[in-house]
C-alpha cells in the first residue's frame, strides 16, 4: 500500500463564531473579521485541494460549525470531521494521533486559516523533509505548532504540551525548520500579508494558484486596503480614507 500523507486544516471557531478573533477591532468591524476569517479558510481548502498527492481533511471545533466548514469545502473532494478535547492543543494532538495511528498515515502536515497565504511549495518542502531527514517540521522564525507543523510516524507526545519550550517538546526528535510567512492573527499581520501579496502580484513573483483570492476579494469588497502607514509599516485603511482627509 502506498504511504499516505495527510494535509490537516485546523479550523477552531471562537464561541462567537470567529476563526480569527484577533482581526476584529479598529478598522475591521466584528462581522467583517468573521467574513475575512471564513475567506481565509476557503482559500486554505482550495490550496489543499491543489496539493497533489496529499489527502486533505478539515478538523473543526466546535461541532456545530459544520455548516461554515461545508460551505468552505463546497464541492471539493475534502473530508471533514469535528474535533474533541478540552483545549485547542489537546484537539490538535488528538486528531494527529488518530490520523498517524489508527488511520495509518505515514505523515501529516497541519496548518490553519492564519497560514492560508503559505505557498504550496512550503507544504511540499515540509513533506519532503518528513520523508527524508526530519521527524518534526516547524516554521522559522519559530511558530507555534498550532499554526504550522509537520509530523512523521507517531505524534510527538509533548509537542502540544503547554508550558514547555519548543526544545523540551521536541527533545530526542529530528527537527527541521522552514521559512514561512508570518501567521495572520491580528490586523497588523493581515496588513503585512496583503501588502506583501500585492507586491508579489505586481512583480509576478507569486503563482495565481498560491494567492488567497477569496480573501483579497472580500477585502476589496469591504473597501479595505493595505498601505504604508506610520513608520513605513503596512497598515489597513478604508479605501479613499487618506484622500478624504487631505481634501477635507
Amino acid at each position: 500500500m502506498t504511504a499516505r500523507t495527510s494535509l490537516v486544516l485546523r479550523a477552531e471557531f471562537s464561541p462567537e463564531g470567529d476563526l480569527l478573533p484577533g482581526l476584529a477591532g479598529g478598522v475591521i468591524r466584528t462581522p467583517e473579521a468573521r467574513r475575512v476569517g471564513l475567506a481565509l479558510l476557503r482559500d486554505l481548502v482550495e490550496k489543499a485541494h491543489r496539493c497533489a498527492g496529499l489527502e486533505p481533511i478539515v478538523g473543526y471545533f466546535p461541532p456545530d460549525r459544520r455548516g461554515e466548514v461545508e460551505e468552505a469545502i463546497g464541492s471539493l473532494a475534502v473530508w471533514s470531521e469535528p474535533l474533541a478535547g478540552p483545549t485547542p492543543s489537546a484537539r490538535a494532538s488528538g486528531l494527529l494521533r488518530h490520523l498517524l495511528g489508527e488511520r495509518a498515515y505515514r505523515a501529516a502536515v497541519m496548518l490553519g486559516p492564519s497560514m492560508a497565504h503559505t505557498p504550496r511549495q512550503r507544504i511540499f518542502d515540509a513533506v519532503h523533509r518528513l520523508s527524508t531527514s526530519a521527524d518534526v517540521v516547524l516554521g522559522a522564525p519559530p511558530n507555534t505548532p498550532l499554526a504550522f507543523v509537520g509530523l512523521r510516524g507517531a505524534a510527538a507526545p509533548l509537542l502540544f504540551e503547554e508550558g514547555l519550550s519548543i526544545e523540551e517538546r521536541t527533545e530526542g526528535l529530528r527537527v527541521a525548520h522552514l521559512a514561512l510567512p508570518r501567521p495572520i492573527l491580528t490586523q497588523a499581520d493581515l496588513a503585512i500579508a496583503v501588502f506583501d501579496l500585492r507586491a508579489e502580484i505586481a512583480t509576478r513573483q507569486s503563482s495565481p494558484e498560491d494567492l488567497p483570492a477569496h480573501t483579497l476579494e472580500i477585502l476589496s469588497a469591504l473597501g479595505l486596503e493595505s498601505a504604508l502607514g506610520a513608520g513605513d509599516a503596512p497598515a489597513l485603511r478604508r479605501a479613499g480614507s487618506s484622500r478624504r482627509r487631505t481634501t477635507s
